[in-house]
């Protein structure tokens, strides 16, 4: 349904004229990939309904943790921006909270998905900060901006 909306619009663009050149079209149809992907990345991590794993699971040092609530995180893919919804245990003994789901995705302490921190190491071992900042801006501008 959401890939049908954004062909349709971008079809209708062309025939009217807003798509003055070849590399206008590119990026935008590029853009357009990344959104649909990400809208169909964005279902795929939440099939799980948050990964709720009963109301008692164990904490990571063996103590029994309750379900608290839902909570959601956006994160910085390689597609584009995504929520993610999980679920939240606390566990009375170490006075913490924790979301097995966030170390399951490789999400913990971070909004960024292991695609784009393997993207951000790239960048700063081959190029001077300034010049990978603004690499990583363009990037940005390709998956927001259009």
């Amino acid at each position: 349904m959401e890939a049908e909306k954004e062909i349709k619009r971008l079809i209708e663009g062309f025939f009217q004229g807003t798509y003055l050149d070849l590399e206008a079209t590119e990026v935008s149809i590029r853009h357009s990939m990344h959104k649909i992907g990400g809208i169909f990345l964005e279902k795929v991590v939440n099939a799980d309904r948050g990964d709720y794993r009963g109301v008692k699971i164990s904490c990571p040092r063996g103590h029994e943790a309750l379900f608290r609530e839902y909570r959601k995180k956006k994160v910085t893919t390689v597609l584009s921006e995504i929520t993610i919804k999980r679920a939240y245990y606390y566990c009375e003994s170490c006075g913490e909270g924790f979301i097995p789901k966030d170390r399951d995705l490789d999400i913990e302490n971070t909004s960024f998905s292991p695609g784009i921190r393997r993207m951000i190491a790239r960048v700063g071992a081959k190029e001077s900060f300034d010049e990978g900042r603004q690499d990583l801006e363009d990037t940005r501008r390709c998956f927001y901006d259009l």
